[in-house]
């Protein structure tokens, strides 16, 4: 079969034709730990949360303005903002990928054409850079076990040769958000005149950078609410930006990505009613109680992980081994035949080799099962 130029999409082939392998010799999947998707188990006790009520005809077209600017400033204040004077504008996607392509677009419609990476960081990001010519450098985040960081000298001497910086927040994978000292850095970025775009897809509410950030011209938001809560098929994208940048934005959505679908309407009213924030907080629960249940497991087995995650998904790390053992795919055969486990190697979302062989938790799939993978999993890993 002919392999796409897309490695990180290569590398999912790799691994489910070792799955498949190893469905053939025990009759059964390994456990993925990293999944995106919740358990069985968390999907039945959330069922009853999760209706979305459609008042919506699936007949005519529907777009971004087609919502009037009361919307678009209803959901700028549950992301934490006030739009009263109407400084910025909104544009709705039907997901996060569809927005990066957006903003990305813009981008090169405005000449900024060096752009500086703060990885990790969703790999779309990087693809749409190579399609619109836009020279994309890399740098990578440091980490202790409270946050991750950039060291000042390194962050500004690379700023030099950008127009616009992007991160992800929180932490891709980690559900860890910035601290004060990174965030002064970023608004010294914005008052040096650089473009921030921040991927805030899975922002659980309350951290959202435009609540600090959101003041500045120059500074675009991405936001997808109920990713940041696992739902993942009835949901939305937003893009936020100066009103300047509006007409912009709406007339290339229809060339590069068309109209939204009905469930994109159902999921925006959705989010703006009260059933979304009865539906977070009983997940934000469910997620407490299982990232106790795994933090009581990593202390007892000696894991690092990413002590202040406040979301679904939390990043074991094994320094003793070499961060790039994610690339090697007899190492990850090995290892998912041994232990019955499969993960998603950290250096496979942009993640630094320097902080050594780590994988994402789905803490809405820490099931019994799931425990028991994970004993296996890190008793392996440990080893070395």
């Amino acid at each position: 079969m002919k392999r796409s130029s897309l490695k990180e999409m290569d590398f999912l082939h790799d691994i489910k034709s070792i799955e498949e392998e190893y469905i053939t010799n025990y009759g059964h999947a390994p456990l993925n730990v990293s999944d995106w998707n919740p358990s069985d188990e968390f999907k039945e006790k959330m069922l009853h949360l999760s209706v979305m009520k459609n008042n919506f005809n699936s007949i005519e077209y529907v777009f971004s303005y087609t919502f009037n600017q009361e919307s678009h400033n209803d959901i700028l204040k549950k992301l934490g903002y006030n739009n009263n004077s109407g400084e910025r504008a909104v544009l709705i996607t039907p997901n996060g990928s569809t927005s990066i392509r957006n903003v990305l677009h813009w981008l090169k419609e405005n000449h900024f054409n060096r752009l500086l990476a703060i990885s990790p960081t969703y790999f779309t990001v990087f693809y749409g850079c190579r399609d619109y010519n836009i020279e994309c450098k890399e740098i990578f985040l440091n980490r202790n076990k409270d946050s991750f960081f950039i060291n000042e000298n390194e962050l500004f001497n690379e700023i030099k040769h950008a127009d616009a910086i992007w991160l992800t927040s929180p932490v891709y994978c980690t559900s860890t958000y910035f601290d004060s000292t990174m965030i002064n850095y970023f608004i010294k970025v914005l008052n040096m005149g650089k473009v921030i775009v921040a991927d805030e897809s899975l922002c659980m509410s309350g951290h959202e950078l435009i609540r600090k950030l959101g003041k500045y011209k120059n500074f675009i938001g991405i936001y997808s609410p109920h990713k940041s809560v696992c739902v993942n098929g009835n949901k939305f994208s937003i893009i936020t930006f100066a009103k300047e940048e509006k007409l912009l934005f709406n007339d290339w959505v229809v060339a590069l990505s068309g109209n939204l679908l009905v469930s994109n309407g159902i999921a925006v009213n959705h989010f703006l009613s009260n059933d979304f924030n009865v539906y977070n907080q009983a997940f934000t629960y469910e997620i407490n109680l299982n990232f106790i249940k795994l933090k009581d497991l990593l202390n007892q087995l000696n894991v690092d992980y990413d002590h202040k995650s406040e979301g679904y998904l939390v990043t074991l790390y094994f320094p003793n081994i070499s961060g790039k053992k994610g690339y090697d795919k007899t190492f990850l055969k090995e290892l998912i035949f041994k232990t019955g486990t499969t993960m998603i190697p950290g250096i496979r979302n942009h993640f630094s080799g320097d902080l050594g062989f780590c994988f994402r938790v789905n803490l809405c799939c820490l099931t019994d099962c799931m425990v028991h993978s994970l004993i296996r999993l890190i008793s392996y890993l440990q080893q070395f």
